[in-house]
């Protein structure tokens, strides 16, 4: 790396130059600096799409990175002075900035990062893939022990006048009401309940405006032993037992949340289904082999998923504020922003982790700083030069390259920038002089 960086300082003053990747050109005339991308530059280098299905996985792979770190600095131009806008951008305290592999994909290790599952698309992949991998290890853990987890989804009625951070509030309320006091106890009894763990989520539509709603999964099955002291036995709810749950819940939904304010439909406020396998058992009688979101995505990817038809969900908004007709979608990124600051995307019930044994709960912050263990460390990057290369757009062109060559092509691509770097400060201090 100390040699490239030495032959790129070495270079001339010429109009136009070769790097290792790409085509340095700078008009004499107007001060204006085209880079080609490397991209571009590996076009040669890399497969086709066509040539096999790992290629076209590759491609959506890297046009998904690429859009998460876009949708990045959007966010942090909408919203200045939050976290978000100095996420990536400097060195952790114990560790130097660089690039880590893990299962074939490459990516910046060492940075400090926002943490943030609302407002930040690149913090809120590593967070939700965190979280979901832990509720899909705690509800296959319970259903092996012999229990069943039961999914809820809570919804109510509302107006496009209504302010995100009104229904927010309404809703929390009444969701605490529904799972105390009296009622929420016998509930848990005659179901054999032990614990749940819930979210709240929203989308934005044309219509009716922001659209809070709220999932639950609650782990039953677990009955106490009428006359042996500590004897517990699982059991599997029945479809009709289900049913009949969920005409409760219905019920007892609708009452609840009437008094904080909403009307809620018997028919639609309220749903219970068994999970099987991961999924809610809608989805698993379909027996749609490709898919793959199930019940942990649900509750971790609420605000990354797709939305339906004319609903929006929080980064479909951040996405189309980077359209040429951006109409509403930046106010209404910043309302949801500011609603949902400080507050936790999983609540998990008191006791419910010591039994599934998942430990203590990180931070969102600690989950999005997380080194998995099986990464491997590959190269180390001067913060000085990695400052230059994030903010000139070309982080995601660097991991690129690194997943194509390895090694060899992160230090001809770090040649290159210092290359760059080094022909932009000197065309700057002759415009100066």
């Amino acid at each position: 790396m100390g040699r490239g960086r030495d032959r790129a300082r070495a270079r001339g003053d010429a109009g136009s130059r070769v790097s290792a990747f790409g085509l340095v050109c700078v008009s004499r005339n107007a001060h204006v600096y085209l880079w080609l991308s490397v991209t571009q530059a590996l076009g040669p280098l890399t497969k086709s799409a066509s040539e096999d299905s790992a290629a076209l996985a590759s491609d959506a792979f890297k046009l998904a990175r690429r859009r998460r770190y876009k949708a990045q600095e959007t966010a942090a131009s909408l919203l200045p002075g939050e976290r978000v806008c100095l996420c990536g951008w400097r060195p952790t305290k114990d560790r130097q900035i660089g690039i880590s592999k893990r299962d074939g994909r490459h990516y910046i290790s060492g940075a400090a990062v926002c943490g943030s599952v609302w407002v930040c698309p690149v913090c809120a992949s590593k967070v939700a893939s965190q979280r979901a991998e832990e509720l899909r290890l705690a509800i296959a853990e319970w259903e092996a022990a012999g229990g069943s987890v039961l999914i809820v989804t809570l919804t109510a009625n509302h107006v496009a006048d209504d302010s995100l951070e009104g229904l927010l509030d309404r809703l929390t309320a009444s969701m605490r009401e529904l799972w105390a006091g009296g009622w929420a106890k016998r509930w848990r009894a005659s179901r054999g309940q032990v614990g749940m763990v819930r979210n709240i989520e929203v989308t934005w539509g044309i219509a009716n405006g922001w659209h809070p709603h709220a999932h639950a999964l609650l782990f039953v099955g677990r009955y106490d032993h009428p006359t042996i002291e500590n004897l517990c036995f699982y059991r599997t709810p029945t479809a009709d037992e289900v049913l009949e749950a969920e005409f409760k819940l219905k019920q007892r939904w609708q009452d609840v949340a009437a008094r904080h304010g909403f009307e809620v439909s018997l028919e639609r406020g309220a749903t219970l289904e068994l999970v099987v396998n991961g999924r809610a058992a809608s989805d698993y009688m379909a027996k749609d082999d490709e898919k793959t979101w199930g019940v942990a995505e649900e509750l971790t990817w609420a605000n990354i998923k797709v939305a339906r038809g004319t609903r929006f969900t929080p980064f479909a908004l951040l996405a189309a504020c980077e359209s040429s007709d951006v109409g509403a979608a930046p106010l209404l990124f910043q309302q949801y922003a500011n609603a949902f600051k400080g507050r936790r995307q999983l609540y998990w019930s008191r006791g419910l982790r010591d039994l599934l044994q998942l430990g203590g709960e990180v931070s969102d912050e600690d989950a999005a700083n997380a080194q998995d263990d099986s990464s491997e460390f590959v190269a180390v990057i001067e913060t000085s030069i990695y400052c230059w290369i994030k903010a000139r757009g070309f982080l995601c062109d660097l991991l690129e390259a690194a997943d194509e060559g390895g090694g060899e092509y992160i230090d001809s691509f770090l040649e290159w920038a210092y290359d760059c770097r080094a022909f932009e400060a000197r065309r700057y201090s002759k415009m100066a002089a």
